[in-house]
């Protein structure tokens, strides 16, 4: 099946000349909620299967949705790269894993439906910013044969649910996990994508700002050296002047967002 007799069946929302939009497939239900993806297509003209990322969006595990990908993934769509952008039960619907198990799902319905969309089903990547790039850290590193991620980035995610945050942050970890570290210390060290580390876990990009109060550098450091004593490749790009989700304290970030979001595409381009 080809790409437009493939999306002949879709509803096709939003296009340019190198990527379509199609919005709104439900990949699963859960809890009688419906979960949802928006694919960013590239527009080919080679047989050769494309390498696809799934994008998990950020918010506290509480707020946002996938729309907010089109800020970020449409540049990596252009390069090649076809993108699946998923929302996820959020922790004022189900407490984890619920969102955990979710991103997962959404992977294995990337690989189940990989002939669909004319992508590998052995190159799949993940990448998430903030909350979701702790999900995307905690399905990078599962030991599962259905998952099998060929690379992962994580954009200022958690890596250790008990280090220190601010007051909104300790607030938002504990609506996603149901309680306090002193209440739930078990969940609290499951939830961190950091106590999950092994060898076979796909190559990791690390992004964060060194400002970041909400989610301190100090996740992505330890991240490093755990990556580093377990033989898993990983970078960490420290993005200057630049607090949560990048924005600027203190004078202009560096590197820029926009070469923030090209180390990003061109990580991927590599691993995948």
């Amino acid at each position: 099946m080809n790409f437009l007799s493939a999306a002949a069946t879709l509803f096709l929302l939003g296009a340019d000349d190198e990527i379509r939009i199609v919005r709104d497939i439900e990949y699963a239900t859960a809890d009688g909620i419906s979960l949802r993806l928006d694919a960013y297509l590239p527009i080919r003209h080679t047989r050769a299967l494309l390498p696809s990322v799934v994008y998990v969006h950020g918010g506290g595990w509480r707020f946002g949705d996938k729309k907010t990908a089109a800020r970020t993934v449409p540049g990596l769509a252009r390069k090649g790269v076809a993108v699946f952008a998923v929302n996820y039960r959020l922790s004022t619907q189900a407490k984890y894993p619920a969102a955990v198990e979710d991103v997962r799902t959404a992977v294995r319905w990337v690989r189940e439906h990989a002939s669909t969309y004319l992508v590998d089903p052995e190159r799949i990547g993940i990448w998430g910013t903030s909350a979701g790039g702790h999900l995307a850290m905690m399905t990078a590193f599962r030991d599962d044969p259905s998952i099998r991620l060929r690379a992962a980035a994580s954009w200022a995610g958690p890596t250790d649910l008990t280090l220190p945050t601010t007051p909104w942050g300790r607030f938002l970890i504990r609506r996603f996990l149901g309680g306090g570290p002193d209440e739930i210390p078990e969940i609290y060290r499951e939830a961190g994508p950091i106590h999950h580390v092994n060898r076979g876990a796909p190559p990791l990009l690390l992004v964060h700002g060194d400002q970041d109060r909400l989610v301190i550098l100090r996740h992505s450091l330890q991240m490093l050296r755990r990556c580093r004593e377990a033989g898993v490749p990983v970078e960490l790009l420290v993005v200057r002047n630049a607090g949560h989700g990048f924005i600027p304290i203190g004078g202009p970030i560096e590197p820029s967002h926009s070469e923030v979001l090209e180390a990003t595409y061109r990580f991927f381009l590599e691993k995948l």
